[in-house]
């Protein structure tokens, strides 16, 4: 079980998403940093150790794709949620390949995100969701 807050990090250019997904989050125990592009994305992950990244594949310098098969060259690397307006068949594949654990399509309701999370870290839902 852990005994700190799972820390996220959030890869998403649109800025209303991007806030609201925080606080969301937040409201349910998870420390979120947000990088609004893909080399912001990837510098925080360099600085910094995440429990989950929710990706969104369409970003300014450097892909959320791109992003992702980087995550998974370095070690440790956590979870990755591929969160995105894409839904073809050969995009979920390609991502899949890439090495994202879950895909979500925009739009979307929060309560399928949060499931998704809980499935990706099933020890932090226990912990925060009775909070």
């Amino acid at each position: 079980m852990m005994h700190r807050k799972p820390h996220v990090l959030l890869v998403e250019d649109e800025q209303r998403l991007a806030q609201y997904l925080s606080l969301e989050l937040q409201d349910i125990g998870y420390e979120v940093t947000v990088a609004a592009d893909g080399r912001s994305g990837m510098l925080a992950a360099r600085q910094q150790t995440f429990d989950l990244v929710l990706l969104d594949w369409q970003l300014p310098r450097y892909s959320g794709l791109e992003v992702c098969r980087w995550l998974r060259q370095r070690p440790k690397a956590p979870p990755i949620l591929m969160v995105t307006a894409y839904n073809s068949p050969e995009r979920v594949k390609v991502a899949h390949e890439a090495g994202v654990s879950g895909y979500l399509v925009k739009p979307f309701d929060v309560d399928k995100l949060m499931d998704l999370i809980c499935r990706l870290l099933p020890e932090s839902c226990i912990e925060f969701s009775l909070a």
